[in-house]
This record gives structure tokens, sequence and C-alpha cells, in this order.
């Protein structure tokens, strides 16, 4: 679902990934994107394998700009491809022109979890 964060705060997505299947998974590769209003950031973690059922989660942060941001996880595997997940986040408000960069100095945290499965 969509979720909102304060503009100029740091943006922090956890992407959850379970193995659907009695078996475990080999060759697994990670890829999360982000993109929206001047935020472009790729995240690429490789694992050499995850348990039967088992769940994982990786951490992806960016500053907030204005505006919608998309986020994208997948996850390829020797036995499953293209398992994804995705939500959608909405930065409102102005940035504090005051600091330096354009961001305020306090961060403030928003957590999404995408659960990436085979079904979604």
């Amino acid at each position: 679902g969509k979720k909102n964060i304060q503009v100029g705060h740091t943006l922090s997505v956890t992407c959850l990934f379970t193995n659907p299947l009695d078996i475990p998974l080999t060759g697994v590769e990670f890829n999360a994107h982000v993109s929206g209003n001047g935020v472009d950031k790729s995240l690429v973690i490789r694992r050499d394998s995850i348990g039967p059922r088992e769940k994982v989660h990786f951490p992806v942060k960016v500053k907030s700009q204005p505006g919608t941001h998309i986020v994208v996880a997948t996850v390829n595997t020797n036995e499953l491809i293209d398992s994804y997940g995705f939500t959608e986040i909405t930065a409102t408000g102005e940035v504090d022109k005051k600091q330096r960069g354009g961001f305020p100095k306090k961060h403030d945290t928003s957590k999404t979890n995408t659960d990436s499965t085979e079904e979604q």
C-alpha cells in the first residue's frame, strides 16, 4: 500500500523475501530499485543460498524528494526467476532550505515491508 514520509528525511525500506519452496534456493540475487522525482538508486545483493521457507531481508535507504517514489524489489535464483514486489511512498511537505543541501539534519525513518514471493 501507499506510505507517506516527510520531504528531505531518509526513506528506509526493508525488502523481505520468503523462500516459498521446501528446497533451498541457490545463486540468489536481490535487486532493489527506488525511483521518482530526482531519486534513482539501485542495490544488488548476492547470496549463495536461502534455506527452505527461510525469510531474508535487505534494507534500502535514500533521501526523499517531493513526490512519489516507487520501490521495486526482485529476487532471482537458479530455482525461481523474477519474483518481485513493489510499494509506493509519497514524500510530502517542503525541503527546509536553511539546511545545507536542502535537507534537515534530523532524520526520520519510515519502514515499509515489501514481501516478494513467487505468488505476487
